[in-house]
């Protein structure tokens, strides 16, 4: 058991934030690169990372990115990204 976990009390541990996955159905194409990406997932919390399958295009109908959550705010259910200089609502799952 490494050292940390020795005095590790789940009961006892309060949590502010956890990661998740976050799906964006219907992205345009300009934004699935990582950089897009990562902004994307900064203005939800904290970006963490891209899926895989998103990097290899596994998936075309949705990318899928890791964000840091504050656990006192509720997720929400969209962004508002500049597309050709117009605003594009996305939807977030």
């Amino acid at each position: 058991m490494r050292p940390w976990m020795m005095n590790f009390v789940p009961e006892r541990e309060t949590f502010t934030s956890v990661p998740i996955w976050v799906r964006l159905y219907t992205l345009p194409l300009d934004y699935w690169q990582m950089e897009s990406l990562s902004a994307i997932g900064n203005k939800l919390g904290r970006f963490v990372k891209i899926s895989k399958a998103t990097k290899k295009g596994k998936y075309t109908s949705f990318a899928r990115i890791r964000v840091e959550m504050d656990l006192s705010v509720a997720l929400p259910d969209e962004v508002i990204l500049e597309v050709l200089d117009e605003d594009w609502v996305q939807t977030v799952d």
